[in-house]
């Protein structure tokens, strides 16, 4: 009797664990709130954006180009202004703004697959590395720590600038949202990345532990050898995959930055 085998195809597990979700979850609110989202996370549950994400990001945008150009144009009727450093700086960030930052908006919808498939290539990683879960919660609370003074920090220079000039305060508010949203996106491909070296550190130590003759001959009585191996092998291609991943989405935060 011959028995054909259909091909079958395998998708990533989208189930986002407890503690991963916790480690994203303030540069997620953070992103959400300025219409930036990278993915959605419902019930822990991880997929690409949507149309109406998309629709919502597209007409925010929309909307502040309207908003900022307006401000612009409102201050360029003072001759002064137009011809002050601030009046020079608005001229200039007015091309920042409309090229750049729409690319960034944009890349957060082309790129939401990538961005998924770094968080689930992630939480593949700490499965198989069997990366502790008080090492984690001291990263979470390191990313609050740095969001926390990140954002304390904006704040009081915020308040410097409005308070000297006090005339273009919504201005320079405007002004800052971008620079928010970008600062905040490397925040966050910094801490992502900060967990790949982590989980990186802990598959070699598994690595080096397992080789070891004495050790892998402890385990062999209840791990099959190929199959221990090969997930193993897996969670590196996995590695190796996460950081493709941050390393496309991240390309349009670095380019801004040299660009400033």
């Amino acid at each position: 009797m011959v028995v054909q085998i259909t091909p079958q195809k395998f998708f990533h597990d989208n189930n986002v664990d407890d503690d991963i979700r916790s480690f994203v979850l303030c540069l997620d609110i953070t992103q959400n709130a300025m219409l930036l989202r990278k993915y959605s996370i419902r019930n822990n549950f991880i997929t690409p954006n949507g149309w109406r994400s998309n629709m919502i990001s597209t007409v925010g945008l929309l909307s502040y180009f309207f908003i900022y150009h307006y401000t612009c144009n409102s201050f360029y009727k003072n001759k002064v202004f137009f011809e002050s450093a601030l009046g020079k700086y608005a001229a200039l960030n007015k091309v920042v703004v409309f090229i750049v930052f729409s690319i960034h908006v944009f890349s957060n919808m082309l790129h939401s697959k990538n961005n998924v498939t770094a968080i689930t290539k992630l939480q593949n990683i700490r499965r198989v590395a069997k990366y502790l879960n008080n090492d984690l919660k001291q990263l979470i609370r390191l990313n609050w720590i740095c969001l926390l003074f990140y954002i304390i920090f904006l704040i009081t220079i915020e308040i410097a600038l409005i308070y000297c000039l006090k005339s273009y305060a919504f201005f320079i508010i405007l002004c800052h949202y971008v620079a928010i949203s970008f600062e905040v996106g490397i925040i966050y491909f910094v801490c992502l990345a900060r967990l790949l070296r982590h989980l990186m550190a802990n598959w070699i130590l598994k690595c080096k532990y397992y080789s070891e003759y004495s050790n892998f001959k402890i385990c062999c009585d209840n791990i099959n050898n190929s199959r221990f191996w090969n997930k193993l092998f897996k969670a590196y291609c996995d590695i190796i995959d996460s950081y493709q991943s941050l390393k496309k989405t991240a390309t349009v935060s670095v380019s801004k930055i040299l660009l400033d």
